[in-house]
């Protein structure tokens, strides 16, 4: 019987230092958070640059990113769905041979290994789910994280699981029990047969450090900046909004969307919540569906966030919810880079005893149909309509560049993929308000324009408006199925609502990572939203 032996911390300082393999499965992660992280120094004794990004990239992207001044004298310092007129809304003409969406779900969710993902993140050309239950392949990012904690030991170790039977294996075996540790998880103890994990502790904050300040003091004293430069009104309404229990927030490093996520954060109305909702998409690994998580709690560098176990409990006994694998969920961004925020608002609204902060409940949101979109939204409804729920939807919006497969520009007269120029993007904007040139736009002001597109139809509070806009551009809005889950919930929850006045977003900010002039440049846009519910 072989098992898998817990590694000490000098050897896993030794895995962090060392140079990894970019292999199909290893995950390439955000680069302009890697960018951050070089340029903070974080483990620059040990690599002092990104690998895969040459030097004079890494220059042309800090001399070309617009500087906080140009941000906010852009929209004048007002939230950005006021401060664009409304002419300058973008037309999006209907485009033939658009197929709806497929099927409806099943009673359980099934993973496809037979096929890669193509809805969600294809950008990042993400494997397909392994054939087996193999070790999670370190990635760029992991190299850029803070040293875990040392691993405590397990007080006890499981010979097979109590769900399955299954017994512990050779390492090629794939009905194995897989014991390892990873940061402050105390223990994972996690069946290769049925996937049962059979204790969970704490998910590591394992971004503080690169993605976000480690330091409390240091952390703190950053988000109030973001927060304090939010203005205390918005359209004559003190912030928070009154019951805007939903928000959608970037989720990028927070040098870079940190400022933008404060807009939402400072709208969103926690006085009522009792529990806390998190969704965001998969950039770890192939999920169809949906996931929920299996640890207790989650670490900050503040202190921790219970997880809401009754309610993920409930959930799980649907069916239609999958576990997110351990590894992956500590590797996943999209929902770390809210908790820390949200502890910030928590301690402005409850106070510093964290014992009466509402629980949490992340999911992760992976590829799914227009129907099945519609079909979680409509589970999850009954959750939005208790006035105790808050929620936070975790998404960045366009990805342009070579390394997301997406690389739209104004050429000969339309909108085409630079990697496919007789690919025509069904965009239609009256250029005379959007651009600078009408005759010849410059990339980031394309870019803008899909963004707007998005914008306008998540506004909509129409469901299949964002469906078909998404489908039409193609745009990269890594969260486009949380978003989907969440507009067709409120549209749900919008039918009991007299004249359905309530449940649509409205954005109160836009920004870019990069003004893109250059079709080797590259930039991530986000966006900030609120909803009253």
């Amino acid at each position: 019987m072989l098992l898998k032996r817990k590694r000490s911390e000098s050897e896993l300082g030794s895995v962090f230092s060392s140079t990894q393999r970019l292999d199909s499965n290893s995950f390439n992660f955000d680069a302009l958070s890697a960018m951050d992280t070089a340029r903070r120094g974080f483990f620059a004794s040990r690599q002092s640059t990104p690998s895969h990004l040459p030097s004079r990239t890494i220059k042309r992207f800090r001399d070309n990113r617009p500087s906080e001044s140009e941000v906010y004298r852009e929209f004048d310092h007002l939230p950005f769905s006021i401060s664009r007129p409304h002419e300058h809304r973008y037309v999006s003409p209907e485009p033939s041979g658009i197929a709806t969406a497929g099927s409806s779900l099943q009673p359980q969710v099934q993973f496809r290994r037979e096929t890669q993902q193509r809805s969600l993140h294809s950008f990042w050309n993400l494997p397909g789910p392994a054939s087996s239950s193999s070790s999670l392949v370190s990635s760029p990012a992991s190299s850029a994280m803070s040293l875990p904690s040392p691993v405590q030991s397990p007080q006890t170790i499981p010979t097979n699981c109590e769900d399955c039977g299954a017994g512990l294996g050779s390492g090629d075996d794939d009905a194995m029990m897989d014991i390892d540790g990873y940061g402050s998880i105390q223990v994972e103890h996690a069946c290769g047969a049925c996937g049962k994990f059979l204790d969970m502790g704490t998910r590591v904050a394992s971004h503080a450090g690169s993605w976000y300040e480690g330091d409390p003091e240091e952390l703190s004293s950053q988000l109030d900046e973001f927060l304090h430069r939010v203005p205390a009104k918005l359209d004559d309404t003190q912030l928070p909004i009154p019951n805007a229990r939903v928000i959608i927030a970037p989720h990028a490093g927070y040098s870079y969307s940190g400022p933008c996520a404060a807009w939402a954060y400072k709208a969103l109305d926690l006085g009522s919540a009792k529990r806390v909702f998190i969704l965001g998409p998969s950039h770890t690994y192939y999920l169809r569906g949906c996931a929920l998580t299996t640890f207790d709690k989650y670490e900050t560098p503040f202190g921790d966030l219970t997880v809401d176990k009754a309610t993920t409990s409930e959930l799980r006994k649907t069916g239609r919810f999958s576990d997110m694998p351990p590894r992956r969920e500590v590797d996943e961004h999209s929902l770390e880079m809210h908790i820390p925020y949200l502890w910030k608002r928590l301690e402005q609204t409850f106070g510093t005893d964290a014992s009466q902060y509402p629980p949490i409940v992340p999911i992760l949101v992976g590829s799914a149909s227009e129907e099945e979109e519609k079909s979680w939204g409509q589970l999850l409804s009954q959750y939005l309509k208790d006035p105790g729920t808050a929620w936070i939807v975790s998404s960045d919006f366009c990805h342009w560049g070579s390394r997301f497969s997406y690389r739209p520009e104004f050429h000969g007269g339309a909108v085409r993929d630079l990697d496919n120029k007789d690919d025509v993007l069904h965009v239609s904007p009256d250029w005379s308000q959007a651009a600078a040139n009408p005759k010849n736009p410059e990339i980031h002001e394309v870019i803008k324009v899909l963004d707007q597109m998005a914008i306008d139809a998540v506004e909509s509070g129409a469901h299949s408006e964002f469906y078909k806009v998404i489908r039409q551009t193609r745009n990269t809005v890594c969260g486009r199925h949380p978003i989907g889950v969440i507009m067709a919930a409120l549209e749900t929850a919008a039918q009991v609502d007299a004249g359905g006045k309530k449940g649509k977003f409205k954005f109160v900010q836009y920004q870019r990572s990069n003004l893109v002039r250059n079709e080797r440049d590259f930039s991530v846009s986000y966006a900030s939203a609120y909803a009253v519910v």
